[in-house]
């Protein structure tokens, strides 16, 4: 590893905002097509004939179950080989996914095909991550973080306007499905459009320069000599079977074994009484499925890499934000993917109306709050090095009493009011907490620590905030309950969870300094040459 110092390297050029620009351009349009889900829901739901918790697995779990899954594997290609061409392959992958998830007819159709869309999602995030944490210094990294997580809002609005326009439109050019172009119906072809910019995104996203790894702290790395070679190691960590084999293969004991066997059967065991408990099978197995892989992984890069594993597995900063996030966002996703659908049942509004003011809604105050959390904790961070999660713990407590706002007034227009300061609080972590957990890591860690921030907030909280809320919804409505008014219990019985979020960020505020001034230390204890 070669160093030289950042402030000279700094000095002698210009700052990358167009490759900054480009990615989150990338960010724009993974959330165009998460979100537009919203708007299409009670469309999809009557076509496919699925229930509030059906579509709450739609949300979340079967896209974000698989895109925790192969985060890791891909992850570790962002750490090992060229990043903008990996992102540009998932971005292909990702639209023709799109494309056939537009064209399902029923629920495990629909179901297969968002899995597949996870798959190509997963290799971009990681990698964009780490690209921005080449090119610019630690200095400027929230805000440049802020940047990039600013296509989350501005995706979800566009996903919304787009949606919402697209589905009302088609329905009046083509009362009768029929005579439809290819016979589709207005959800899908709006689920389709958004797919359509993905080829040339992609063949942008090759076109850009690639920066040194590590070069922006002076810790510039070598590049790795076979990178599909570690790729492929890194899908044998995960997957089961290839998982036990690869362990034994690294030296593990049969004690080792016999633990990775242990968690399977107890996560076997509740999967299990999760199934008995709520008849939700796809839900449980799917996120079954995730929690193993992830435990797979951990073992196996405990063998292989034990100065990473360290690193990111024994630092209590990185593990409490992580936890802590992941909480905020059950809710967060939660509140996300059914306050569209409550607003429909709630106020009668039409698909378009709605996807016009919450698209605006999200678009602004989303970019107002993410912007303004990066750039305040790179501000604060001049004084105190909690500045970022001090920041966190200010989003969430602003978050919560315009949360519950939205849900009790009795009036559209003070419930939009509500949402607006919802999304403008809300979104003040976006960038403030990959960049907690990248800074905690070294450079070559960063793939996959990040694919370990995507899992943990992706499986605890995308793929558990939406369907929880959807099974709390149907269990009221079964109760007698309208669907707005169980809607509505649905997504206040979720609310808790910002007890936990809370717990954990302010657990992490007591280890971050410390963490954070003895990064280079604990790595050099561990053998890495810093």
């Amino acid at each position: 590893m070669q160093t030289r110092p950042a402030t000279a390297r700094e000095a002698g050029r210009k700052l990358p905002i167009y490759p900054l620009l480009v990615l989150m351009l990338v960010n724009v349009f993974i959330l165009m097509d998460r979100q537009v889900l919203s708007v299409l829901a009670e469309a999809i739901k009557a076509d496919l004939k699925i229930s509030d918790s059906q579509m709450g697995f739609m949300f979340g779990t079967s896209l974000s179950v698989f895109y925790a899954i192969f985060s890791i594997p891909l992850g570790r290609i962002a750490d090992v080989w060229t990043r903008k061409n990996l992102m540009a392959w998932s971005v292909a992958a990702w639209s023709v996914m799109i494309v056939l998830t537009g064209c399902a007819r029923n629920f495990l159709s629909f179901a297969t095909f968002r899995a597949g869309v996870g798959v190509g999602e997963a290799g971009a995030s990681p990698a964009a991550m780490s690209l921005i944490s080449d090119y610019f210094p630690p200095r400027m990294r929230s805000t440049a973080l802020s940047v990039f997580s600013s296509g989350v809002p501005i995706g979800q609005g566009l996903g919304l306007f787009l949606g919402g326009f697209i589905l009302e439109s088609w329905n009046l050019a083509f009362r009768d499905a029929a005579h439809a172009p290819f016979g589709l119906l207005g959800w899908q072809a709006a689920i389709i459009c958004i797919a359509l910019p993905g080829p040339l995104l992609a063949l942008w996203l090759h076109s850009l320069k690639e920066p040194v790894r590590g070069e922006s702290e002076g810790l510039a790395m070598p590049s790795h000599p076979h990178p599909f070679g570690e790729a492929w190691t890194e899908m044998q960590a995960v997957l089961p079977v290839f998982s036990l084999f690869l362990m034994r293969r690294l030296g593990g004991s049969w004690k080792v074994i016999g633990w990775n066997l242990a968690i399977g059967a107890a996560i076997g065991l509740g999967i299990t009484g999760l199934i008995a408990a709520t008849g939700s099978g796809a839900q449980w197995l799917a996120l079954g499925l995730g929690f193993y892989c992830v435990a797979c992984w951990s073992q196996t890069l405990a063998l292989r890499d034990p100065a990473a594993f360290a690193m990111i597995f024994r630092c209590p900063a990185l593990m409490f934000t992580n936890v802590g996030l992941a909480a905020y966002i059950f809710v967060m996703f939660g509140v996300a993917a059914w306050i569209v659908p409550y607003l429909i049942r709630t106020y009668h509004i039409s698909p378009a109306e709605a996807g016009l003011v919450m698209g605006l809604i999200t678009s602004v105050m989303g970019f107002l709050g993410n912007m303004l959390g990066g750039a305040t904790a790179d501000f604060l961070q001049r004084y105190t090095p909690r500045a970022r999660l001090y920041v966190l713990l200010g989003s969430l407590a602003l978050t919560v009493p315009s949360v519950i706002l939205m849900l009790v007034v009795d009036q559209k227009m003070q419930a939009y009011i509500c949402i607006a300061l919802f999304y403008l609080t809300s979104t003040a972590w976006y960038g403030v907490g990959p960049s907690i957990i990248n800074g905690l890591v070294l450079p070559r860690m960063r793939g996959a620590a990040s694919a370990f921030f995507l899992i943990v907030i992706t499986l605890l909280g995308m793929a558990l905030g939406p369907y929880t809320m959807g099974y709390i919804s149907d269990h009221f409505l079964a109760g007698g309950a309208s669907p707005a008014d169980s809607l509505r219990l649905g997504i206040l019985w979720g609310l808790p969870m910002l007890i936990v979020a809370a717990a954990f960020l302010i657990a992490a505020t007591f280890h971050l300094a410390r963490d954070d001034a003895s990064r280079l230390a604990r790595a050099r204890a561990l053998g890495e040459p810093v």
